[in-house]
């Protein structure tokens, strides 16, 4: 028996190490895609659609564009949401140009006004159409991140926020432009994560500690180096996912199976006009996230709906898996150490499968076997399955 649980921890450890992603990869004609794409999916950038990934990165930079970017950028969209209307256009009233603003930016102009973050172009004027060049959107960075920009400083805010560590000494001349579109705003915003605020803390995981940025999901853009129980250390990493139709399809079927939804629109694209890619792309879903719980299949209707079905209701799925979350967190945080290297992290997990780990024969010999044997949160093999993948993906 302990030969035979050793073969299976070692196993599991083999398939989790090696069962890498497969993305298929498209071209882009913005150099920033694939940055806007991690931003979506970090909840940081709403794009140009409310119900799916639209970047929309040709249009031409204005203010009400770049102060919408950037209140999503810097988590305040939760609190620009509770303005109500009457504040709102209260807040905007004494403006000569606020019937230019537009319906959706609305909000965040009337924030940024409250809040000081940002000044009118005049006395009674906002100038929420004008155009924005790469020295006023890097000082609008800057002045989020905490900086006070004096007029003397105005003319080398990108060249500071480069030195903030927000940007690549080589970029300084590329988004030093008269006028910018949102894929360089993108390129500006994605690389302020990586910036040094007022406080000392870089943005990304300023983010991630007041629960503005899910800590898994900027793991798996290599945004962190690992984490442990004791912390984290931020990373810029040299690889990116990029936001292929294939990726697109993906995020959004793992994100659901996640959340226990019913359903689904997946966009019309290469990868979804045929019934067997679907099966391929669920499938690659249900092996690449274990913590999936309780599913038991789907049902697609080719105008895009994809209907899920469950062996428990959606209260006892989550509940199940915030259980399993914190048992996860609680095995790591008395068995990884600070200080330990990959290989030792992998040890202390393997050592601990194999000690705890084991077949039910009973259940095998009796026939007894449920679907839930292999989706429940409270199996040990689940259980085992999930601290791997937690672990190998955040190293």
């Amino acid at each position: 028996m302990k030969r035979t649980r050793f073969i299976s921890a070692i196993l599991l450890i083999v398939c989790c190490i090696f069962s890498v992603t497969q993305y298929a990869f498209a071209d882009s004609t913005y150099r920033y895609e694939s940055e806007s794409w991690q931003l979506y999916r970090l909840g940081l950038f709403a794009g140009a659609s409310s119900d799916r990934f639209n970047p929309d990165l040709g249009a031409k930079l204005n203010r009400q564009i770049g102060i919408t970017l950037l209140l999503n950028l810097f988590g305040k969209a939760s609190e620009v949401e509770q303005l109500s209307l009457q504040e709102i256009n209260r807040i905007l009233f004494p403006y000569s140009d606020q019937s230019f603003i537009s319906s959706w930016a609305r909000p965040y102009m009337a924030y940024a006004v409250k809040t000081g973050m940002v000044a009118g172009t005049s006395p009674t004027t906002l100038g929420p159409l004008g155009k924005l060049d790469g020295v006023s959107f890097a000082a609008m960075i800057l002045r989020f991140l905490g900086y006070p920009v004096e007029r003397k400083d105005f003319i080398d805010s990108i060249k500071i926020l480069c030195n903030k560590g927000g940007l690549a000494p080589s970029d300084i001349d590329y988004f030093n432009k008269p006028e910018l579109i949102k894929d360089d705003a993108i390129g500006m915003a994605y690389g302020s994560l990586f910036a040094v605020c007022k406080n000392g803390e870089r943005l990304i995981d300023k983010l991630i500690s007041a629960g503005i940025v899910d800590r898994e999901t900027a793991s798996s853009f290599n945004l962190l180096r690992y984490y442990t129980p004791i912390g984290v250390n931020v990373s810029k990493g040299n690889y990116i996912d990029r936001p292929a139709d294939y990726q697109k399809v993906y995020g959004l079927i793992t994100d659901a199976l996640l959340s226990a939804e019913t359903s689904v629109v997946l966009p019309k694209n290469q990868y979804t006009e045929r019934f067997s890619d679907i099966v391929d792309i669920v499938e690659t879903c249900l092996r690449e996230n274990p913590e999936i719980l309780y599913y038991r299949g789907f049902v697609y209707n080719p105008n895009g709906m994809l209907t899920f079905r469950y062996s428990k209701d959606r209260s006892t799925v989550l509940s199940h898996r915030e259980k399993l979350e914190s048992r996860i967190n609680d095995i790591l945080s008395q068995l990884i150490k600070p200080n330990m290297t990959d290989y030792e992290k992998e040890l202390a997990i393997h050592d601990y499968l194999v000690e705890n780990c084991e077949y039910d024969m009973d259940a095998v010999n009796g026939n007894e076997i449920k679907a839930e044997s292999f989706t429940n949160s409270h199996g040990f093999l689940l259980l085992k399955i999930c601290l791997i993948a937690f672990l190998c993906g955040t190293m």
